[in-house]
């Protein structure tokens, strides 16, 4: 256990280095994860609402880099064209044609109809979240 001299003179040099507010505001929801793994706390009071970090000299640099970069998940489009493909084939034609091929039961056809009634949902949450992503 280091005495208590140490300690001092750490907490005094640590005291003396600069330090540097990052605030992170336009980033968006898919570095959410990044930027809590990189010691950002949320700030929701802060004008604008933001993501922010104390960095001293050193780490700046690299801090202002990260942020420049755009990251791009792709997933996005996949569901959405996954969603489009879905809505494209109209429900009733889809239980006829696969209660015609399959036994006919009631289990199947509620299966379909769930399968594409998640649509609506999905395109009606991806819509929220782009108009809050875009405050």
């Amino acid at each position: 256990m280091p005495s208590g001299d140490r300690v001092l003179q750490t907490l005094i040099k640590n005291a003396q280095l600069k330090s540097f507010s990052v605030r992170a505001v336009n980033s968006g929801y898919s570095k959410k994860d990044v930027l809590k793994s990189r010691g950002y706390q949320w700030d929701p009071d802060g004008k604008p609402p933001c993501w922010h970090t104390e960095v001293d000299e050193k780490i700046l640099q690299n801090e202002l880099e990260f942020l420049k970069k755009e990251i791009y998940i792709p997933i996005d489009t996949f569901v959405s064209r996954g969603i489009e493909l879905l809505n494209s084939v109209p429900r009733l034609i889809l239980i006829i044609t696969i209660t015609s091929v399959v036994a006919r039961s009631i289990w199947i056809v509620m299966i379909i109809i769930g399968i594409t009634v998640w649509t609506r949902i999905a395109r009606f949450t991806r819509a929220e979240l782009l108009r809050i992503r875009s405050l």
